[in-house]
């Protein structure tokens, strides 16, 4: 108040202040597809410049090392992009997610055969893969009356072609590999 007018009674009041909103400025933009063994660098700036965190549940398809993602196995790899906030801010998330792509793989190589598995010994086919995944052998089932393969050695049961199969089935980083096909001529 003053000489003329008298003091105002105090009055209070609360007043709510609410957080922020904080919002992306720039997200980079994930492939669409990625193969195993890639890696994609998340990129991403909030409106207040705090730092973003990458998550994903998909831990068997992508892994996460700060902001790099590598894909590990085929599938999709779902993302988020977050910043959790602070006593000021609201949080802020943005989900992406990557189709992620098996590898090709062949049969590099395949053991060579014995002219005459009856007369040179022992047969052991082996195959290697690109891949470094194992290699399986098997007799295709139209010589299975001249040859089989027991473990990993080959057993002659008579005369003619022997055709075996080396095969790769792949796995979740890996396709199938066309098989390879050895022909022996077994004579006794």
């Amino acid at each position: 108040g003053n000489a003329n007018w008298n003091a105002a009674p105090t009055v209070q009041k609360n007043i709510l202040v609410a957080k922020g909103v904080q919002t992306f400025v720039s997200v980079s933009t994930a492939p669409t597809a990625m193969t195993v063994g890639d890696t994609y660098v998340v990129s991403a700036t909030t409106s207040i410049g705090y730092s973003v965190v990458v998550t994903s549940p998909s831990n068997k398809i992508c892994t996460i090392s700060g902001l790099t993602v590598t894909a590990i196995g085929s599938g999709f790899c779902l993302l988020t992009i977050s910043q959790s906030g602070d006593s000021n801010w609201k949080s802020v998330a943005v989900s992406q997610s990557i189709a992620v792509l098996a590898k090709g793989q062949t049969i590099t190589s395949i053991s060579t055969p014995l002219t005459n598995p009856v007369k040179d010994g022992v047969y052991k086919p082996s195959g290697i893969a690109s891949s470094g995944l194992a290699v399986t052998v098997s007799v295709d089932s139209s010589t299975a009356n001249i040859c089989s393969i027991t473990g990993n050695t080959l057993r002659v049961k008579g005369t003619g072609s022997c055709m075996l199969v080396f095969n790769q089935l792949g796995n979740a980083a890996y396709l199938p590999a066309a098989p390879v096909v050895q022909l022996l001529s077994v004579s006794l």
